[in-house]
């Protein structure tokens, strides 16, 4: 994608997510849709075709196109800050007692270290945003930084297994910088006795606005990984599921070709 292409894609997410309908005039929809005569107004210089590329061309899949009574319309497809959004219009409930791998059970919240002393404290939070992200452990990559063979193995214990992911760094939705892998598991009971629920966005990514004040407590966390310096920051792992989490772990290393 051009440098010209990246400016605009950033600021289509911009005025989709972020920016005040009142001063960008887009009629955004309680299920994240406005008309994309709207967003056009709103960008230098971009025709149709050029926002259509802009869509066709996001590798994570930001951005959907619909048509409604010979209307088009765009949405983003999660990331609001508007307290308007309809979390049953825009996204897909996830229900629980469908989920049965572990595969499908594990949310992952990667972040900074410098990050996760007030995150242990204080919890995840939403902060300006409506929701708190996640990606499925499905969609959870590493890659050995110095290129090597993978040197992690399924007879390793779980501790063992964390101390190798100093060789290894995040990959894939996840961004360089992120050093601090977060797993939960969504079906964990305390989750549904504080009324917190997860959803998920058409372009894979999970969501939850947490408890009433936006949070999710540190003590739901299941299993904090400081992975560049390969130390175990914080393990709610049972003795049953820990043979899981290491089979997930080692599930989600990409070996060099």
């Amino acid at each position: 994608m051009g440098k010209s292409k990246v400016k605009n894609s950033k600021r289509l997410s911009w005025i989709l997510r972020h920016g005040d309908p009142e001063i960008t005039g887009l009629r955004i929809r309680t299920d994240g849709f406005a008309p994309v005569e709207d967003v056009l107004k709103n960008l230098d210089n971009v025709s149709l075709q050029e926002l259509i590329d802009i869509v066709d061309c996001d590798k994570k899949g930001r951005f959907k196109l619909v048509i409604e009574d010979g209307e088009l319309f765009i949405r983003a497809n999660q990331g609001h800050s508007f307290s308007f959004i309809d979390d049953a219009k825009l996204l897909s409930k996830i229900y629980l007692n469908s989920l049965k791998e572990i595969n499908e059970k594990i949310a992952i919240h990667c972040t900074k270290l410098t990050q996760w002393e007030n995150i242990k404290n204080m919890g995840l939070s939403k902060m300006d945003r409506t929701h708190i992200h996640f990606i499925p452990a499905s969609n959870f990559k590493m890659i050995n930084k110095y290129q090597r063979p993978n040197n992690i193995d399924l007879n390793m214990t779980l501790d063992q297994v964390i101390s190798k992911l100093c060789d290894y760094k995040c990959k894939s939705d996840i961004r360089p910088s992120s050093n601090v892998v977060i797993f939960i598991d969504v079906t964990n009971p305390s989750f549904t006795k504080n009324g917190i629920e997860f959803f998920i966005s058409s372009n894979g990514v999970i969501l939850s606005r947490g408890n009433d004040k936006g949070i999710i407590d540190p003590s739901m966390f299941l299993l904090c990984i400081d992975i560049e310096n390969g130390i175990e920051l914080m393990n709610n792992v049972s003795d049953a599921h820990k043979t899981e989490l290491v089979k997930l772990i080692i599930g989600s290393i990409i070996i060099p070709a």
